[in-house]
């Protein structure tokens, strides 16, 4: 049996890809569609549109942390004597001023390298609301001190920032200084350093310029910090990429640690040629950290409460050479990760989560006729709330206790499986077909309530989508595409307080893409249509629907040698959506003697942009217009008459007129980029005001 209700619905769908030509409204004036129309007219549609993809499930994709990390770039060494300077200059005018200017300086003697930061940046939102802040951050570090490769030297980091409102300023300001040792034991290198570290701050400054007017706070610390070995390089040209950081400060009582390890190993079998990747990560946060507070209009600083956050993950993986056609993949992967706040007891922010994932991959030669890529991914996590405490004790509760043990019951494990395919066949005079299956299942499994009935939030969620191209392609800019997709969402709670909310959703667009280009013409043209149908599992509540058309044509005319070119856009969309007034969500209203889709709101939206380019072997001008316009509408009924219509909302644009130029110059040592765009709406008071609604940006690049 066909079933008639989505077709009939991709049917109106498709009806509106001549909306956009027409104008004609997509309902009847009573805001409903009819579903008595005939199915025969939309049947080759549903033929051709037989398959969909909303998200395509990663699992061909392996894993970034088994990855070999890129070697890093050889820095040059203390011999090559000399200066280097660098900036970076960005400027940006659009109802807020912005400006970043950064200077980066290094200059290289026999005896070591002198590096210097010089960084700003402001924001100004008005003439009394700004931030700003400043970092002189630098390092001056000799070679060869004491003994050959001992490096010694002394860092510092000024940073300082200002937040001003209309009422007052805040002042901040941190730094520290100290020496730094770094040196290379046994082919493995690391860095100490330490030292004094200061924190000041003041919430009496009316301006930077009246500093010495204000009250400061301030408060000493000390810091310190050892780092050995390098993620990005091996050791002794073994496979083996080994990361230690350990950092530490202590400041007014607020005492702060932070330890990353890393450690990555690959190696090739011999005689095989098979691959073998293994990873191991660890981060640990503990302590506490100053915050800047506000009570009673006064500000204040203190201490966050201790916290511990931990992170861990160990994965292993091996890559196989190609064999009878077929390379295979396989990974595992562990991981933890989870968050305590000792000092408070009752804390009930405690949380842990551990997982485990095994993948399957597999892909075959791309330049076959036939070709297959795709994997499946199993996974299982347990996340366990309040994992420090000990609810059997079998004790009378307190009511803390007993919030404890609500959140307590939020414990759950989720299985997720997905699996995501691809296949590729090679046709003849240059065309091709691609299919698509991905499939998804995440359940949630909850521990018994208090009362013995489900968690609301238990749930089953599978998903299963399809995609279907046909392709011919002569070159990158002669092409056409014919592409279907299909998706289904089954979304079903277990408890009886969210029963109500399962529903299964049906997913469809249909689409042509295609290119073609004569002389010094290229066009491109993109146009689908998407269609969501839902399906309340209980005639509880109406179920949802919402209907899509988006078009983008581009186009491109090439004069005077590739030097001179005119290019064009024009996107056009149209989007509604309503509900399903259905027979079976009608059983108190036995007058509606027929199904309809009631369309709540629409809008059409479309951009028209039209620009003359003008190119030179460095440079790029580019002089343009945007023009844009939203056309929103919605249904509403008259309290009084009860009459109702679409009404036009009032989104206070009105058209969107935005003239533009751009220019890019670029050569080995410079990069200049500007844009300059005016956002005229016809709506706007300030609309002929010429002092408002620039947009201005100015980037600068110079390497020295």
């Amino acid at each position: 049996m066909i079933p008639l209700r989505p077709i009939l619905f991709l049917y109106s769908m498709i009806q509106n890809v001549s909306l956009l030509l027409r104008g004609k409204p997509a309902c009847s004036p009573s805001g409903e569609i009819s579903g008595s129309r005939a199915a025969a007219a939309c049947l080759p549609a549903v033929v051709i549109m037989l398959a969909a993809i909303t998200g395509y499930a990663q699992t061909n994709l392996w894993p970034g942390d088994l990855n070999v990390p890129e070697a890093e770039e050889n820095a040059e060494t203390g011999d090559n004597a000399g200066s280097s300077v660098s900036l970076l200059s960005t400027t940006s005018m659009y109802q807020t001023f912005k400006t970043r200017n950064r200077l980066d300086w290094q200059r290289r003697f026999k005896e070591g390298t002198l590096t210097q930061i010089a960084d700003y940046g402001l924001e100004q939102v008005s003439s009394r609301s700004s931030i700003q802040y400043t970092d002189f951050t630098g390092m001056l570090i000799y070679s060869d001190v004491l003994t050959s490769g001992l490096d010694a030297g002394i860092d510092w980091s000024p940073v300082l920032s200002y937040r001003k409102f209309p009422s007052g300023g805040i002042l901040e300001s941190n730094a520290d200084i100290g020496p730094v040792v770094k040196h290379t034991l046994f082919s493995v290198p690391y860095t100490v350093r330490g030292g004094l570290y200061g924190y000041g701050w003041s919430d009496t400054v009316q301006s930077l310029r009246a500093v010495s007017q204000g009250v400061l706070h301030g408060n000493p610390g000390v810091y310190g910090s050892v780092s050995v070995g390098n993620p990005r390089s091996t050791i002794n040209d073994i496979p083996l990429y080994v990361g230690i950081n350990a950092d530490g400060r202590s400041l007014d009582g607020s005492n702060l640690g932070l330890m990353t390890a890393s450690a990555r190993h690959c190696r090739v079998l011999p005689h095989l040629g098979d691959s073998l990747f293994f990873h191991m990560g660890d981060s640990l946060t503990n302590g506490k950290e100053l915050y800047l507070g506000e009570y009673e209009g006064k500000s204040f600083y203190s201490n966050t409460s201790w916290r511990i956050n931990h992170s861990f993950s160990g994965a292993a993986g091996v890559k196989m050479v190609q064999r009878f056609g077929i390379a295979p993949r396989l990974y595992y992967r562990y991981y933890l990760n989870s968050i305590a706040y000792p000092e408070n007891a009752a804390s009930l922010d405690d949380q842990m989560r551990t997982g485990n994932q095994f993948g399957v991959m597999a892909t075959t030669d791309s330049l076959r006729r036939l070709s297959y890529s795709g994997g499946i991914v199993f996974g299982r996590e347990f996340e366990n709330w309040l994992f420090r405490r000990d609810f059997s004790t079998g004790t009378a509760l307190s009511a803390a206790d007993s919030m404890a043990m609500i959140i307590n019951q939020s414990d759950h494990h989720s299985t997720l499986v997905r699996t995501g395919n691809r296949v590729k066949i090679a046709l003849p005079w240059g065309m091709s077909a691609t299919y698509h299956l991905n499939a998804s299942k995440d359940s949630k499994q909850y521990d018994k309530t208090l009362d013995g009935k489900f968690n609301r939030n238990e749930f089953d969620r599978v998903q299963i989508n399809n995609a279907l191209s046909l392709r011919y392609e002569r070159d990158t800019l002669n092409f056409f595409e014919l592409y279907g997709q299909y998706g289904k969402i089954y979304h079903y709670y277990f408890s009886e307080k969210q029963s109500a909310e399962s529903k299964m959703i049906n997913e469809y667009r249909l689409g042509i893409d295609m290119g073609l280009s004569a002389g010094p013409f290229t066009i491109r043209e993109n146009i689908y249509s998407d269609a969501e149908v839902s399906e309340m599992r209980y005639a509880v509540n109406l179920p949802p629907y919402a209907r899509d058309v988006n078009s983008t044509l581009s186009g491109k005319m090439i004069l005077m040698e590739n030097r001179l070119q005119i290019t064009g856009k024009w996107v056009e969309m149209y989007h509604d959506d309503g509900y399903w007034y259905g027979r079976d969500y009608w059983t108190d209203t036995p007058s509606v003697d027929h199904e309809f889709y009631a369309i709540e709101q629409k809008n059409t939206q479309y951009w028209l942009d039209f620009a003359l380019e003008s190119l030179w072997e460095r440079g790029k001008l580019t002089v343009g217009t945007l023009l844009h316009d939203v056309f929103q509408r919605h249904w509403k009924r008259d309290q009084n008459t009860g009459e109702a219509e679409y009404v036009v909302s009032e989104l206070d644009m009105g058209y969107n007129i935005e003239p533009y130029c751009t220019f890019k110059w670029q050569s080995s040592r410079f990069l200049l980029s500007t844009r300059l765009r005016r956002i005229i709406r016809t709506r706007d008071e300030y609309r002929f005001s010429l002092d408002k609604n620039w947009d201005f940006l100015l980037s600068l690049q110079m390497v020295f």
